[in-house]
């Protein structure tokens, strides 16, 4: 897939601070998106410039120092801080916008290629609450990381386990600097999230990667888990896990971003002749349930702990390689009724809700690739006492 020229071709910011949508002739190779991240780095920045900064990410994380703990619990507190000050100041939930859900039911399949599991027994059915929302944007059209949530149970907290997943194979960030590093630059505003992605190719590539602008549907996507799980199968054998959740009749993804939107991420805000209301998504995700529910396939994808393995194994913006690392059946999700919006707002999932037979790796330092999900198990992801409302389903109010 070739690069398009883009001299002539800006991007103008209007008056109304959306952006005016530039026309392209997007070339298609065998219809398959292509990241053109680095490469779009690489012109801007040097070849030289962009190889450099590459070998330098692929070095293992520094060993943890005598401070390293508590470097790790100041973070845990400013984030805990920040969402109830967020949810205090603008009364929204303290970690994410409003979304919309559904209550249905997981169903286990038996699947011959997955080792047996303790949780994850064959034909086990539970009830879930599975909630789909933006990542920090209160508008549908503008660019952003769509985010679903799965609660293992029909209940406000207690479950046997949550499931966070997230839009984009390669995580936006990979431990906790980065994550904090990362969310700086969104809420900085457009200029400061420019000059985040030229500040590093992995930057520029991960915010094509996980960024998607106004998709047609919250169900269309393809929702990732980041992160690896410790998974003790019956088996005994040591293996990471990662989940990703799709849609079941597998159709196209929609959102990702033209070449020509890929010259520049950090372009989020909705184009001027974006005539959709701000919630379109939940309307659409309304009308679906509507017509005879929704359904989805929750994935799995094993990796066999060797001795020699890569510290860049457990790196949450590495995706593994599908030739060896499959994804494998694991779950039919069918959403069969809509959640209230009172009901979808004081439900909470955590990290902390997690079976014995999965667990995170152990994190020592701010920059492990395993700290962001120590991090997000000691934060409660919503709290009923501190939501109201941002978006609201138009047909349960």
């Amino acid at each position: 897939m070739g690069i398009i020229p883009s001299k002539k071709k800006k991007n103008k910011l209007s008056q109304n601070g959306t952006f005016k949508r530039t026309t392209i002739q997007i070339k298609e190779e065998q219809n398959r998106w292509v990241n053109m991240g680095f490469k779009l780095f690489k012109e801007m920045k040097g070849e030289e410039l962009c190889e450099k900064m590459m070998e330098e990410a692929d070095e293992p994380p520094p060993d943890a120092g005598p401070f390293s703990a508590s470097q790790i619990a100041l973070y845990v507190k400013k984030y805990q801080a920040s969402f109830v000050l967020k949810s205090l100041a603008i009364q929204q939930r303290g970690t994410r916008p409003s979304g919309v859900g559904a209550l249905g039911a997981i169903t286990v399949l038996d699947n011959p290629l997955l080792p047996a599991h303790d949780f994850f027994t064959a034909e086990r059915v539970f009830p879930v609450r599975l909630r789909h929302s933006n990542f920090v944007k209160t508008d549908d059209a503008e660019s952003d990381v769509r985010v679903v949530s799965l609660k293992f149970s029909d209940s406000e907290f207690e479950s046997p386990f949550d499931l966070m997943l997230h839009t984009g194979e390669e995580a936006a960030f990979w431990n906790i600097f980065s994550f904090d590093k990362m969310l700086n630059a969104l809420h900085g505003g457009p200029k400061t999230f420019e000059a985040y992605c030229l500040e590093d190719p992995w930057h520029f590539h991960l915010a094509i990667a996980g960024f998607r602008r106004a998709p047609d549907s919250f169900t269309d996507q393809r929702y990732y888990s980041w992160m690896a799980f410790e998974y003790k199968a019956k088996d005994g054998v040591p293996r990471y896990a990662k989940f990703r959740l799709v849609p079941e009749d597998d159709r196209k993804e929609t959102g990702l971003m033209t070449e020509e939107e890929q010259r520049k991420p950090w372009d989020t805000s909705r184009w001027e002749d974006e005539i959709r209301p701000q919630d379109y998504l939940t309307a659409d995700f309304e009308e679906r349930m509507a017509e005879d529910g929704i359904q989805y396939k929750l994935q799995i994808q094993l990796h066999e702990i060797q001795p020699d393995d890569s510290h860049l194994i457990l790196h949450t913006a590495r995706a593994w390689d599908h030739a060896t690392h499959p994804w494998l059946d694991l779950a039919d999700v069918r959403l069969t009724s809509l959640l209230p919006f009172d009901v979808i707002e004081s439900t909470r999932c955590s990290l902390e809700n997690i079976p014995e037979s999965l667990s995170f790796p152990p994190a020592k330092t701010i920059y492990d690739y395993n700290s962001i999900g120590h991090m997000w198990s000691k934060i409660m992801l919503g709290s009923s006492k501190q939501c109201s409302t941002i978006r609201r389903p138009s047909k349960n109010k």
